[in-house]
């Protein structure tokens, strides 16, 4: 089914698909913190959320990142997770302008009054207005899109690393978990006692 959407739906559309794809990906950081940190996820929370910016929470995950992978052997991963936090920290712009600028919608009909056209008008700050009279006009619903699909791809690399970071706890718990079967001399299982 195709479905021609308006400027200011196609628009709206990309606004929120940016705030879902950066919301995601900041997720997948607190999950990442939790992991890193060794909290119950009530303890993270709290933590990670009483940081109101984004970036503060970006950078609490990198410090804690740095001192749980201190160790040479984690080098890559640290390097990896530093990357993934620098990437999402150059959105941050371009999420900011996507999600809090207020928008104006103009509407204009033509010459017999039938055809309605709507322009646009961005009203957070002179550089975005003055873009609104660009020739040709800027296209903020494709650079909206071209952001969330980013944000999508940056989104799974850290969800990557966070299942990683899982399967590496899940393996600690068992290994800390199973019983410790004794063996014989021969090692094999312990025979049956007599009777």
């Amino acid at each position: 089914m195709t479905t021609n959407l308006s400027p200011d739906d196609t628009l709206a559309l990309a606004i929120g698909k940016v705030t879902m794809a950066w919301n995601g990906a900041q997720h997948m950081l607190f999950l990442i913190f939790q992991e890193i940190s060794g909290m119950k996820h009530e303890a993270a929370e709290a933590v990670f959320f009483t940081l109101k910016s984004d970036a503060a929470q970006r950078d609490i995950v990198a410090a804690a990142a740095q001192v749980v992978w201190a160790d040479p052997k984690e080098a890559a991963n640290l390097a990896e997770l530093k990357s993934l936090i620098k990437r999402l920290g150059k959105h941050a712009e371009k999420r900011n302008e996507t999600v809090h600028t207020m928008w104006e919608a103009l509407f204009t009909w033509d010459d017999t009054m039938m055809k309605r056209s709507v322009v646009l008008m961005p009203r957070l700050s002179p550089k975005t207005m003055a873009s609104a009279f660009e020739d040709p006009p800027r296209d903020y619903a494709g650079e909206y899109a071209v952001t969330a699909e980013e944000l999508s791809v940056l989104g799974r690399e850290l969800l990557e690393v966070y299942m990683r970071l899982r399967s590496a706890s899940n393996e600690k718990l068992l290994e800390q978990d199973l019983p410790q079967i004794s063996t014989d001399a021969a090692g094999g299982p312990p025979s049956a006692p007599k009777t």
